[in-house]
């Protein structure tokens, strides 16, 4: 699955949000950054217990509603839209997929016919 793919990237320990309750899993300021692709309710106020002073909170989910509701000291929260595109930005990620610093999975392909179902 995901968890050899995602350790490959670097990271020490990894909990599939979908079998394992990440909020209750990871003790009081045991990480650095909490990075929320997936939208999941209140998910903003259940990490900021989790990350230490110095650590991070980041949402790319749009809209202040992912946001942690309330603050921590030293603790910053962040909401990155990733909503420009254009040649100068693919560049870039080009260059870091041919220095090796951007792996990508592919998951699942499909033909132009089919792109409703992609």
């Amino acid at each position: 699955g995901n968890t050899d793919f995602v350790k490959s990237l670097g990271a020490d320990e990894v909990i599939d949000y979908k079998t394992t309750d990440w909020a209750t899993t990871l003790s009081p300021d045991s990480v650095d950054l909490v990075l929320d692709a997936v939208g999941e309710t209140d998910c903003g106020d259940r990490a900021l217990p989790l990350i230490r002073a110095g650590g991070n909170f980041i949402t790319l989910i749009p809209g202040r509603a992912h946001l942690p509701t309330s603050s921590k000291a030293g603790v910053d929260q962040d909401m990155v839209m990733l909503s420009q595109t254009g040649a100068s930005r693919l560049d870039i990620l080009k260059g870091f997929a041919d220095d090796g610093r951007l792996k990508v999975k592919i998951d699942s392909t499909f033909p132009l016919s089919d792109i409703a179902a992609a």
